[in-house]
């Protein structure tokens, strides 16, 4: 792909935003980056961009910044079907996303990991099979480092790992992942889709360019994902299988076996796997498949199983004090994440639910909260609408503020013990800056009442 003297435009300037420009940039591309945010809002980032001597669009997206372009590039938040996109498309412009252009230019194998939930687990465990396998691996993608971070670094990678969103999947045209996962295809983005049906078919677009020599990693008890499998061309293995076949991972009395034929098989002990749950088992299954087929040694893939921590953000452990214990489960944007978490504990909880509603179907989540659930602190844009949906079946409250919230949970449980748990099912941006910014905020309440009550953290 030649981008010398091309005229493109980047749409967003985020950290993708940033990354595009620089990358462009240096391969003598003619850049316009547009933001509907104010100036002093992207604060640095305004600054780099005319450091960089790009012009810069902001508060809004003019037409002149869609006409008379090569090239259109959309980082992961801007929706690939705006009006003006559209007309651009119609006048021959090339609209494309980040992921898109980066893997133009990649030139080693990629394994692209999506789904609703468990992507940035199962990236992180498939970068550290393969680095502890002795290979030199970039992980990036939707976990954080944009893909075309890897273009420049002084040592080219032996693989890309990334997680990949239904959002940049959208603006691929060509992008072809060596191995692809699919974890699950559950409720999630409905403010952004038409319909689930809509939803599925983008997270199935990660298949569309492979062919044989490819792999597809498949839950086999995801019913979405089986119910498109005719559209797959790639070689199929299967993780969450009943019958298991000869191209697949599965586990029997604390092992995971992966297999690739009837002859070739490894057996990997999983007793020292910290992290619980049955998703978090699938996340394994599907990560240590996909690597082993890429060349993972079983050394490697064992080594990861047993030092393996678990995620920031994702029911992290963030202390304890009068019988009462913190959990940090910002990441948990959507209702099946906070259903996972939810059956993940044994002791009376109080949970922290809400944020900006992405379309989710709260009364799903009322069987699991009614075993487990002592009150749900509710925060936020969906506040209201979730506490109508658990009305009569869950003790709900609504709190003003992350601190207010906590210390609700806290005094819900201490009767009795139990866990205060941050699992919004919502998105973050009605009150934080992104998810990390919500788990920091909860942490930190966390541990002013931990302090307070004469307890200690971790």
């Amino acid at each position: 792909m030649d981008i010398k003297g091309k005229k493109i435009t980047i749409l967003g300037l985020q950290k993708t935003g940033v990354a595009l420009a620089e990358f462009l940039a240096k391969r003598g591309a003619l850049i316009t980056v547009s933001d509907r945010s104010d100036e002093k809002s992207l604060g640095d980032k305004a600054s780099k961009i005319r450091n960089l001597g790009i012009d810069l669009e902001t508060g809004g997206h003019s037409d002149s910044s869609f006409e008379n372009r090569d090239y259109i590039i959309l980082s992961p938040g801007v929706p690939h079907t705006l009006p003006q996109l559209e007309k651009a498309r119609q006048m021959g412009v090339s609209v494309i996303g980040e992921v898109e252009l980066a893997s133009r230019f990649i030139d080693c194998p990629i394994i692209a990991i999506t789904g609703t939930n468990g992507k940035s687990t199962a990236t992180t465990l498939a970068g550290e099979m393969l680095k502890k396998s002795g290979f030199n691996v970039f992980v990036g993608g939707n976990l954080g480092t944009p893909l075309v971070s890897c273009l420049d670094l002084s040592e080219k990678p032996d693989f890309v790992v990334a997680e990949i969103s239904s959002f940049q999947l959208d603006t691929c045209v060509s992008f072809r992942p060596k191995a692809a996962i699919l974890l699950n295809i559950t409720e999630d983005h409905l403010d952004r889709y038409k319909d689930m049906e809509g939803y599925a078919d983008s997270k199935m677009l990660v298949f569309k360019n492979q062919n044989n020599d490819d792999f597809a990693i498949l839950n086999a008890a995801d019913s979405m994902t089986i119910d498109r499998m005719q559209r797959i061309h790639s070689s199929k293995y299967f993780f969450n299988e009943a019958n298991h076949s000869d191209h697949s991972a599965d586990f029997r009395s604390g092992k995971l076996v992966l297999k690739s034929g009837a002859d070739n098989q490894i057996t990997i002990d999983i007793s020292r796997y910290r992290l619980k749950g049955i998703h978090n088992l699938e996340n394994l299954a599907a990560a240590a498949l996909a690597t082993w087929l890429l060349g993972a040694t079983s050394e490697g893939i064992q080594e990861t199983v047993d030092s393996f921590a678990g995620l920031a953000h994702r029911v992290e452990f963030c202390g304890e004090v009068k019988g009462v214990s913190f959990y940090d489960d910002s990441k948990a944007t959507n209702i099946d994440a906070a259903l996972r978490a939810v059956e993940g504990f044994e002791q009376p909880l109080a949970i922290i639910m809400g944020g900006r509603d992405k379309g989710a179907t709260f009364e799903l989540m009322i069987g699991a909260l009614k075993k487990h659930t002592v009150k749900a602190i509710l925060i936020g844009e969906a506040a209201e609408k979730i506490g109508r949906a658990f009305k009569g079946s869950v003790d709900t409250v609504i709190a003003d503020s992350m601190e207010d919230a906590v210390r609700k949970g806290f005094e819900a449980v201490r009767p009795t013990g139990g866990a205060v748990v941050l699992s919004p099912a919502c998105a973050s941006f009605d009150m934080f800056d992104n998810y990390g910014h919500r788990g920091k905020v909860f942490q930190e309440s966390a541990a002013k009442i931990i302090m307070e009550a004469g307890g200690h953290g971790e």
